[in-house]
């Protein structure tokens, strides 16, 4: 069934340059002149914050691995004398969360604007990420404050099943956090004078991204209300529509969808990211989009794309992953070519640590994907292994083919769906079978097998596949509930199976 991701961004405006100070704005580029629409209060309130202890404070503390130009001293400093610093630190916290305060000291930030990319246009701002660096006591603080959100928010089930991060519960003990923050932007040599925050959260600031999709919690309703799909990984959004049973429906709800997220985003002191705003045909039928399915007060109506990246992983329309075989070939051989030229200097063991982490973690990125593809395209990502362990100078005997790191990584996220380990939206693609009368496979754990329509797109679906793959395990291995020891059984399972 040919359906349309359509992908949206929403972002705060750009700096008008590194060194003076940005303004973040609204979506017509002036201050905020009324608050943002709040999303309807759950039933359940975060009321209190969890007082800490000693050990919690120091575990904190040592997981943090870098400091601020406004720390008295670096931080490694803080963490070899936790002993001496956390029960005074964890003191100051306490008192903090039950007066609901914090400290004006611990909102200055210095923000460096850095290069996305080495090989960007440093004269063009888009090109640059801003990284707020909090000092170290805010820090410590900020991840005990995460911690504890993020735990009501899991364990109330306050989550949208399409987001991949937290929503929900926008707590007004928060707030003392969030206002009256301030920074100053630097470039490495120069300083400009602090500046008060209007709107957004500290982008480098560890509990920023939990707030952020707090804040963006209406949006997944909005995009429902029109009969639309969506799914979200903190600011990246996808709309996904069918055309395939009523074009004319999904062009009306698409319009309309689109008008009121532009609205909200602009009550909510957002700004809807043109720049990045994809559509992507998937199927094989042609289809009717044109510029007429945009909605005119949001500008230029985006062109169809013949390919377009998801989460670094790039799609095309018939799903044939070919552009992303080549992107991953091009990347590795080049990366191995560099290699090649410094390690006849570097001792055996270096070389595969090197090796695993530039070019056999990027031929394992999303490799799940890669099942169901043609046995050519498998190859041609055996070449680039086959040359990893060629440059190593001593081919690892662990070292699975390609074809079977394939299955092992979808075994392993077929086990974790079956056993309620993955998100919900994952979760429900794939159950054990359960027969209507008393069968000798009910003990068997094997997996439900769905019907497809069409062998070349619905057999390369996570839900066919993966239950399609894991029936053909041994019941030994399909009956192993602990995780762990799943992966070790699978992996010397696979071996034997050479």
């Amino acid at each position: 069934m040919p359906s349309r991701p359509h992908k949206t961004s929403a972002t705060p405006s750009p700096p008008s340059s590194i060194v003076r100070s940005p303004t973040y704005t609204t979506a017509s580029g002036t201050r905020p002149s009324q608050p943002p629409q709040k999303p309807t209060t759950p039933a359940i309130a975060l009321n209190a914050w969890t007082h800490i202890n000693t050990e919690e404070t120091k575990a904190t503390m040592n997981s943090i691995h870098s400091g601020a130009p406004s720390d008295p001293c670096p931080h490694f400093i803080f963490n070899k004398a936790d002993n001496i610093i956390a029960p005074h630190l964890q003191t100051i916290i306490n008192s903090l969360f039950a007066s609901a305060t914090f400290p004006e000291s611990w909102k200055h930030a210095e923000v460096n604007a850095l290069l996305k990319k080495p090989t960007a246009d440093p004269s063009d701002l888009k090109n640059f990420r801003p990284i707020s660096l909090p000092p170290f006591p805010a820090k410590v603080i900020e991840k005990t404050i995460n911690k504890q959100l993020t735990n009501f928010l899991e364990d109330n089930n306050l989550l949208d099943p399409s987001q991949s991060g937290f929503r929900s519960n926008h707590s007004r003990r928060n707030r003392p956090h969030l206002s009256h923050r301030r920074h100053q932007n630097s470039d490495g040599q120069r300083r400009n004078n602090p500046t008060e925050i209007i709107c957004s959260v500290p982008q480098g600031s560890s509990l920023s991204p939990t707030l952020f999709n707090v804040y963006m919690s209406p949006l997944a309703a909005i995009v429902r209300k029109h009969n639309i799909n969506i799914t979200s990984y903190a600011d990246d959004t996808q709309l996904i529509l069918s055309l395939t049973k009523d074009p004319t429906s999904a062009k009306t709800n698409l319009q309309d969808e689109m008008k009121d997220v532009a609205e909200w985003m602009k009550l909510s002191c957002l700004k809807l990211n043109s720049d990045k705003t994809e559509v992507l045909i998937l199927g094989n039928t042609p289809s009717a989009w044109d510029d007429s399915w945009w909605p005119t007060a949001l500008g230029t109506a985006p062109t169809p794309s013949d390919h377009a990246r998801n989460l670094g992983f790039i799609l095309d329309p018939l799903l044939t992953i070919i552009k992303q075989v080549n992107a991953v070939s091009s990347s590795c051989f080049l990366t191995l070519r560099m290699l090649r030229k410094i390690f006849r200097w570097i001792p055996a063991d270096t070389r595969k640590t090197v090796t695993h982490a530039l070019v056999m973690s990027r031929l394992d990125y999303g490799n799940t994907l890669y099942a169901g593809t043609t046995a050519k395209l498998q190859k041609r990502l055996q070449r680039i292994q086959n040359a990893s362990a060629r440059l190593v100078l001593d081919i690892p005997r662990n070292w699975l083919p390609v074809n079977k790191r394939i299955t092992f990584r979808l075994l392993t996220h077929a086990h974790k769906a079956l056993h309620n380990k993955v998100p919900e939206y994952l979760n429900r693609r794939l159950s054990f079978y359960m027969p209507t009368r008393q069968l000798r496979s009910t003990n068997l754990a094997l997996a439900a097998v769905p019907r497809i329509r069409r062998t070349t797109a619905g057999g390369k679906s996570f839900s066919y596949l993966a239950a399609k793959t894991w029936n053909s395990l041994p019941t030994n291995l399909r009956t192993t509930q602990d995780h762990l020891a799943f992966r070790r059984q699978l992996k010397t399972w696979l071996f034997e199976q050479q």
